[in-house]
């Protein structure tokens, strides 16, 4: 029998209990440090994070507000080592694996909410019998709100994530790349990610255009997921994925590509606003991108593949879509509403930011300022608002 946990807070407010972690370098992690940051001195809602924190670089000032979630978040982590197996008597919000499972933390929450970014678009019985033990379930775009829908799973409501303006705003560049034409590429490499097709459209692209070189933040701690591109780029004898080595087996000059490595998410505004353009010719987005938001919160004028998450940010007309996309079968999952981006389109779309660069920055300042009204202080405090309703 699960220990009962009374996570009750003096002072009133409605503790909110997430089962991940705030981080600098990983997505979910982002997501969970915008969450922390942004409900800090909310005199309603308490966020408590007990499960570890990883890496997070932050200023003085967002470091010190993000002191004030530790106390009761490190409460809450003692608690649950001492307890093992347990029920935490207040909301808990589970990040859920595709297909709605969960992990396996001894520890659950009621009522339970689930915050799900799914790939896979098959959903199995059991998981449909799983969703019903969630009060409701958050989806971070229209694309997975559809998916389950479609089997008969109706308690979902989409959420999509947000960027931190005081971060991604435009900005002046710092000029190290003189007069190159910038082409930014992020996200950890993997099939969904089509850093494959980047590249190619990049070779391309420059062929006609030398002055270009393409700024790649592309590594994880996943480095075996880059397995799953065509052709897989080779890893160091540490086990690190080799971006050079990867750029110059298709053929591209040395310099062209530089890779800056894993940047804590704090640091990549100084990155975005260096770029010209940037290129996210994805396959499939659980969620709308972050990365690609917060490029186009700098004002970067970017390219998206028209399918899954990518089509809540081209609805707002805030980007360049790659309208052309193929139907995809990849062994690892179900694929419905992933898309296989033509590398001629990518080509064509980086060709109309190089030509015409007054109607390029036009876009960005336009997407700018849709990304600006997707910041987390409205989109965390609608999801915790949304939490509060079903209470």
């Amino acid at each position: 029998m699960p220990a009962i946990l009374d996570v009750s807070l003096d002072d009133g407010c409605q503790p909110l209990v997430f089962n991940w972690g705030p981080s600098s370098f990983l997505g979910f992690g982002v997501y969970a440090l915008n969450i922390a940051l942004t409900l800090a001195t909310d005199p309603t809602v308490a966020p408590i994070f007990p499960t570890k924190w990883d890496r997070i670089v932050l200023d003085p000032i967002r470091a010190a507000r993000l002191e004030l979630v530790r106390p009761p978040s490190d409460a809450l982590r003692n608690a649950l080592a001492e307890a093992g197996e347990a029920m935490v008597n207040v909301p808990v919000l589970h990040a859920m694996q595709d297909n709605l499972g969960r992990d396996e933390t001894p520890w659950t929450g009621s009522p339970l909410f689930g915050v799900i970014f799914s790939v896979d678009t098959h959903v199995v019985e059991e998981s449909r019998e799983l969703a019903k033990s969630y009060r409701r379930i958050i989806t971070g775009c229209a694309w997975n709100e559809q998916i389950l829908r479609a089997n008969g799973i109706d308690h979902v409501t989409t959420i999509l994530q947000g960027v931190d303006p005081g971060l991604f705003h435009p900005g002046p560049r710092s000029g190290y790349f003189n007069d190159s034409f910038v082409i930014f590429s992020g996200g950890k490499l993997e099939f969904r990610k089509a850093q494959d097709l980047v590249l190619a459209g990049f070779k391309a692209f420059r062929e006609r255009h030398p002055e270009a070189i393409l700024v790649t933040a592309w590594h994880s701690p996943w480095p075996e997921l880059a397995r799953s591109l065509i052709p897989p780029p080779p890893l160091t004898e540490a086990g690190v994925v080799d971006i050079g080595r990867w750029a110059a087996d298709a053929g591209l000059p040395p310099g062209s590509v530089r890779d800056v490595g894993q940047v804590p998410n704090s640091y990549m505004p100084y990155i975005l606003r260096e770029a010209d353009v940037a290129l996210f010719a994805n396959r499939a987005e659980p969620g709308t991108n972050l990365v690609a938001m917060e490029a186009i919160a700098c004002g970067v004028p970017t390219i998206l593949s028209a399918n899954t998450g990518h089509l809540d940010i081209l609805a707002m007309d805030a980007a360049i879509p790659l309208t052309r996309q193929d139907e995809i079968v990849y062994s690892e999952c179900a694929t419905e509403g992933w898309g296989e981006s033509d590398v001629d389109e990518i080509v064509e779309a980086l060709e109309s930011v190089w030509r015409d660069r007054e109607a390029a920055r036009a876009l960005g300042l336009r997407g700018s300022a849709a990304m600006h009204a997707l910041s987390w202080d409205k989109q965390v405090r609608t999801l915790a608002a949304t939490v509060k309703s079903f209470l």
